[in-house]
């Protein structure tokens, strides 16, 4: 069902071009990177003279419309159901169509994307994403930890991108959104508390990605790093700089066994005189860093013991995958790993309390407590890919 421009486009070679094997292969991982196919087989055959060739390309779809309903478990949110339906190919068209919703202790979100990777036939993507998401970024239900407050977003984002050359990729995205922070406990840090309120953000954002890894969905050796920025503040809303470096490098130590390592690191600061507010800032821990908590690293408040956010961070991963001596069919796949990492400096540690502000803390003057030191952890897991 898949219309047969969308797997020509993938191609570097077209009728009448010199035939080189390097771009054949490159051609063929480029239609596997897609998604859409189990099987791709290219090949070529002699042609109708002695200086042509035919190139055969032979593939097997699989489905790629997805319709999940379910019920879950997750030790950060607790009980969760989801309804999402998504086509990665939308009437065979390579269009990508998802709107879902997920319900959970910690969070509710509904969002809707649309994503049509050649717009107007060329090689530009282009898509619209619109979102509402109401969540408790510090509570965790395994460990029992309540809601210290709760942020409710919605707005929508623009983006649109390009290749620059086969291994280098431009990505433009203008984002406007409206976060409101509220149901804030009457014990929670009068950090937290001066947070209150509703803000609207107008960032535009770039990332820039190199990547030159052989699968992008189970990469085996290859490597990528990528530079993002976003600039909040263009006609109205809060206003921040945020910078944000990614790199992964992969590594075949034998078949079936690869090791991974990834690391990234970040800084966002304000600019007009302006902070860097609640939602904008940073949190480490959970699923940025397995074996903590969510928020459970980094700036905090001492008599409160609330977690506020950071503004600059680092982290990294290096994770070996191993195979487990089962059926391929099954998509089972062994881990260990090993993650690090620190988040710290935060906008408010300066803070001075009005005389108001202080006497509606009994006159104790709130300390944040701001470090550096590295957090590390290490495990095993199990990986599945159906």
């Amino acid at each position: 069902r898949t219309l047969d421009k969308v797997i020509r486009r993938e191609f570097l070679l077209v009728e009448g071009d010199a035939f080189n094997t390097n771009k054949m292969q490159r051609s063929k991982d480029r239609v596997k990177n897609l998604g859409f196919f189990k099987k791709v087989e290219v090949s070529n055959s002699p042609g109708s003279a002695p200086d042509r060739t035919v190139i055969n390309t032979e593939i097997e779809e699989q489905s790629t419309g997805e319709l999940s309903v379910g019920l879950g478990f997750s030790t950060t949110d607790g009980p969760l159901a989801d309804v999402s339906i998504r086509e990665r190919n939308f009437l065979g068209r390579g269009q990508d169509v998802r709107i879902g919703t997920v319900i959970s202790f910690r969070s509710q979100q509904v969002d809707l994307s649309f994503t049509e990777p050649y717009f107007l036939d060329k090689n530009i993507a282009a898509g619209i994403d619109i979102f509402e998401v109401k969540t408790s970024p510090t509570s965790n239900f395994f460990t029992g930890v309540s809601p210290v407050y709760q942020q409710f977003s919605y707005g929508g984002a623009l983006r649109t991108g390009f290749q620059l050359s086969e291994n280098l990729r431009q990505t433009w995205k203008y984002t406007a959104r409206s976060d409101d922070i509220t149901n804030i406990q009457s014990d929670a840090s009068l950090f937290i508390q001066l947070q209150a309120g509703t803000h609207l953000t107008s960032a535009t954002g770039q990332v820039l990605l190199y990547d030159r890894r052989d699968n992008r969905q189970e990469p085996t050796s290859g490597y990528y790093a990528s530079i993002g920025n976003d600039f909040a503040g263009a006609g109205f809303g809060v206003q921040y700089i945020r910078n944000k470096l990614s790199a992964g490098y992969y590594y075949s130590v034998a078949p079936e066994w690869v090791l991974g390592l990834t690391a990234e690191a970040g800084d966002v600061f304000g600019w007009g005189g302006q902070k860097v507010l609640l939602q904008d800032r940073f949190f480490v821990g959970g699923d940025n860093l397995r074996g903590f908590a969510p928020a459970g690293i980094g700036p905090r408040d001492i008599v409160s013991g609330d977690a506020l956010g950071g503004n600059k961070y680092y982290l990294g991963s290096l994770a070996l995958s191993v195979p487990l001596g089962l059926p391929k069919e099954l998509g089972l796949s062994g881990r260990v790993f090993t993650d690090f990492g620190t988040l710290w400096s935060n906008d408010q540690k300066n803070l001075i309390l009005t005389p108001a502000q202080l006497a509606a803390t009994g006159g104790i003057q709130p300390i944040l407590a701001d470090s550096a030191a590295i957090r590390a952890s290490a495990g095993v897991g199990v990986s599945w890919k159906s």
